[in-house]
């Protein structure tokens, strides 16, 4: 017989003929068995990269062979391992109930609405309120500019990582049959700035390992790449931080953590029964306010990568950790991060004096995007505001007085020289003036500095990142095309224009044409433009082209008028050789005026009213003459559904309750549906899908 996994740390085989693992875990006082099979190889892999431990074999070994791992899946099989919201508010539940160091979450989508939700809310108390530092992949969706993705690379408290493939890498794990010798950031590797204006990108570790994989695969190891693997090898090194804060005798210990006494347990998860795990009443855990020390330590002492570029830091973000020299300035910087304070900062547009910061619509950064906000000089109000570790004592905050020097990073942005700061915060003036750049893209930083420690680095940044979309001419005289090359290209290099869509363009097609070069080459190409609350993934087109000698590829896709459009193309990074592309752009517009009239209003869909009988549209084409095929068909039908009952009941069992003894609700809901037809019927919740 088998107990739960968590009591006697046992599992199981189903047989040899699968050799597939299993684990049981007995909730609701025995009422409920879970059998839990993973979905998949990716877990254990992420797993095994953060800390597998090979006693005969150490060149094996994860980056924190001492860790122990508490294992949290999130991922339901039933959906192809997509995770649910009840799967992640439980994991950290269960974070919280096993007093571990640290999370690694190698999962994440695109998001309308970065840095808010539920699950973000629950996360930042996490780390700002328990101390525990939350480490996530960055996305996959890359090379075009603000595609980080959700949790990883949109909210503030957790530390989103970027991939990076260093030559080692390139040979030894990939085989790549020759290397350059450089280093760069894997060619799908997301990207920055989010789209309220953050850099998006935290740190960048390597990005792809050979590490172990399930039983039931039939093979010991395997190669995955993708930040899901730069995300545990980062967690790995932050662990190996951890680890040598808690050999630290007692004293320096509590001092480094922010104040409290905790066990010398090493790795990622204290004991729950470990002495001393548990602080008493109103006492704040060791680890209160680490994360933000930590951060602030791996910032200061990384190694910058990508330098001169203006995407750098949104590729790279800070560049790669050093955990040596970061666990060094943990320790000369003490004294001064005793309460680890961390900086808010809130961004709005100086004109809009209906917003405050903190309000729904202030930006965490300057992102000026759009063709109009880059053609004269405009006024930023950014409010910056200390904040304290949640266990921090009146007399702490009291105590807050920064004197901060700010320094600009680029002669076209202006701000003041110094900032007097306490504890309620205050609020100055960036003034960027961006008419005079040239088109493409432009990224600078105010930086703020202790006056007293400037060593430290500094306490907190504004981005500002600028984009000037270069003009297409849409008159009578000219057609809307555009020509781009010939565009040079290597292992990993990336070519991006940024184009203004002429009013009224509604498609465009490309035409890549390949310079001449021997051998295929394979080239990733985006095309994205953002939507105020819409993902990049709603209004992104996406092409992969493996083009030689003079072949060409076509490619057609959506535009929206009015906005500006990244097109990005990149060599794939083990594409190996030169080679240059041609790029012809070719706007199109037909806009369907549905009230055939004067004034009517316009899209690119019609609606139709059965009880209105016929309709009647007219077709505009604004930028060139079209060649239109109507063709009219009904693809689907679509009806609403009312709940026949509802019921909200409370969650009481443990694994449902946060701290506190909050308690988690659910909404039951009953609908019922008769199908008179056969068919494919999808159902869908428009509020939550």
């Amino acid at each position: 017989p088998m107990a739960s996994f968590a009591a006697e740390r046992r599992h199981g085989t189903f047989s040899s003929l699968d050799s597939c693992n299993y684990a049981l875990n007995v909730y609701d006082d025995g009422r409920v068995l879970s059998i839990v099979v993973d979905a998949g190889a990716h877990g254990t892999h992420v797993a095994g990269i953060t800390s597998a431990y090979f006693a005969e074999s150490p060149e094996m070994n994860g980056i924190a062979p001492g860790a122990q791992i508490i294992s949290c899946k999130i991922g339901d099989t039933r959906l192809g391992s997509m995770e649910t919201g009840t799967g992640l508010t439980r994991a950290l539940i269960a974070v919280l109930q096993h007093k571990c160091d640290l999370v690694n979450m190698s999962y994440g989508e695109p998001t309308s609405t970065p840095n808010a939700g539920r699950f973000i809310d629950l996360a930042n108390e996490l780390v700002f309120k328990h101390g525990i530092i939350f480490v996530a992949s960055a996305g996959n969706a890359g090379p075009a500019l603000s595609t980080v993705g959700a949790p990883g690379g949109t909210s503030a408290g957790l530390f989103g990582i970027g991939a990076y493939v260093s030559p080692r890498l390139a040979e030894a794990g990939h085989s790549v049959r020759t290397s350059d010798g450089a280093g760069r950031q894997y060619t799908w590797s997301s990207r920055g700035p989010t789209a309220d204006g953050a850099p998006g990108v935290a740190f960048s570790a390597p990005g792809g390992a050979i590490a172990p994989v399930p039983t039931w695969t039939l093979q010991k190891r395997m190669l995955m790449n993708g930040t899901s693997m730069s995300s545990p090898n980062a967690c790995g090194g932050i662990a190996l931080l951890l680890s040598g804060l808690k050999q630290l005798p007692a004293s320096r210990q509590a001092a480094d953590s922010g104040g409290g006494t905790d066990s010398s347990t090493d790795g990622v998860v204290v004991d729950a029964n470990a002495e001393g795990a548990a602080a008493g009443a109103g006492q704040p855990p060791a680890s209160a306010g680490l994360p933000v020390r930590v951060r602030r330590a791996l910032e200061a002492t990384c190694l910058p990568l990508g330098a001169g570029e203006p995407d750098a830091i949104l590729t790279y973000g800070r560049g790669i950790m050093q955990v040596d020299t970061a666990f060094e300035y943990l320790q000369s910087a003490e004294q001064f991060d005793a309460q680890a304070t961390r900086y808010d900062v809130s961004v709005v547009r100086a004109s809009d004096t209906g917003l405050r910061a903190g309000s729904a619509n202030a930006m965490r950064g300057i992102y000026m995007r759009r063709l109009h906000e880059s053609t004269h000089a405009v006024s930023y109000q950014v409010t910056v505001t200390p904040v304290l570790h949640h266990h921090a004592p009146n007399s702490a905050r009291l105590a807050v007085e920064d004197r901060l020097s700010l320094e600009a990073s680029q002669p076209w942005v202006s701000c003041p020289s110094s900032l007097l700061l306490h504890h309620s915060g205050r609020a100055f003036e960036v003034h960027v003036d961006a008419s005079a750049l040239p088109e493409g893209l432009h990224y600078a930083e105010v930086s703020a500095y202790d006056v007293t420690a400037r060593w430290r680095g500094p306490l907190f940044r504004v981005p500002v990142t600028v984009i000037k979309p270069c003009l297409v001419s849409s008159d009578a005289s000219s057609a809307p095309d555009l020509s781009l090359g010939p565009l040079e290209f290597g292992p990993g290099v990336e070519s991006r224009h940024f184009v203004h869509v002429p009013e009224g363009a509604t498609w465009a097609e490309i035409v890549l044409r390949a310079g001449g070069h021997s051998g295929a080459k394979l080239y990733l190409c985006r095309a994205t433009q953002l939507q105020p609350h819409l993902s990049y993934a709603r209004t992104e087109a996406r092409r992969t082209a493996s083009l030689e000698g003079s072949s060409e590829t076509v490619w057609p896709l959506p535009v929206i008028g009015d906005e500006t459009l990244e097109l990005t193309f990149a060599q794939f990074w083990s594409s190996l050789g030169g080679s240059s592309l041609q790029a012809n752009v070719y706007f199109h517009g037909v806009r369907v005026d549905a009230a055939g009239g004067a004034g009517g209003e316009s899209g690119v869909g019609l609606c139709l009213d059965g009880s209105a009988g016929t309709r009647r549209f007219l077709l505009k084409a604004p930028l060139r003459s079209e060649r239109v095929s109507a063709k009219p068909s009904l693809t689907a039908l679509q009806w609403g559904l009312r709940p026949v009952e509802s019921t909200l009941q409370p969650l009481a069992t443990p694994r449902d309750t946060l701290p506190e003894g909050r308690v988690l609700y659910r909404a039951v809901l009953s609908y019922k549906l008769s199908a008179q037809e056969a068919g494919r019927y999808q159902v869908k919740l428009p509020s939550i899908n």
